[in-house]
């Protein structure tokens, strides 16, 4: 019996630790789908095809399915909850980014930013993982583009950075699924 409540005790704050990373994921989600509608509205404005627009709604359409599998499922405690906090960091930078659009100003590299602490100062603990691996690249490339945004405002760089944005979110979902089955494997044994 006392195993058992000491189980049912230890499930439950499991249970309440996973709805607190669901509630921030939800957010960080949230973030996102703004700083891509930004864009969205932005390259509206640049551009007169229709064309281009179908373009964006695909990519923005894409980005919804990548972040919905990872808003219902059950999160990993700490991990999720910072790689979530991370994101959002990640989403209010690309809405600085499209409001300095053209502005040719200098901004953060992707190992300066809040979620490239993160990940690199978690480098040794997750490097033996590819889907962790498989985060550096694109986020380095959502900087660049960022970086030539800011430099330059036009469709094409708005589109890349778009492009890589979305690449880091399916990126951080394979992460994500990996620690759950981990998490579930250990609470399994």
């Amino acid at each position: 019996m006392k195993d058992n409540i000491a189980n049912l005790t230890i499930t439950s704050r499991n249970i309440e630790e996973a709805a607190h990373g669901i509630h921030q994921i939800t957010a960080a989600s949230e973030e996102n789908v703004i700083a891509v509608g930004r864009l969205a509205e932005t390259t509206t404005e640049l551009s007169l095809t229709s064309d281009f627009s179908d373009l964006i709604q695909n990519q923005v359409s894409e980005m919804l399915k990548a972040i919905a599998p990872t808003i219902r499922k059950p999160s990993e405690q700490t991990v999720v909850s910072q790689l979530a906090a991370r994101l959002m960091d990640h989403a209010s930078f690309l809405r600085n980014a499209i409001q300095k659009a053209g502005q040719k100003e200098t901004i953060k590299t992707h190992h300066q930013c809040m979620f490239g602490k993160w990940y690199y100062g978690h480098f040794e603990e997750y490097q033996n993982l590819p889907e962790y691996r498989h985060i550096e690249q694109p986020h380095e490339l959502v900087h660049m583009a960022a970086q030539k945004l800011v430099n330059e405002l036009s469709i094409n760089n708005i589109e890349e950075m778009i492009q890589h944005s979305l690449n880091i979110l399916e990126a951080f979902i394979s992460f994500i699924d990996v620690l759950l089955k981990k998490r579930h494997a250990q609470l399994s044994i």
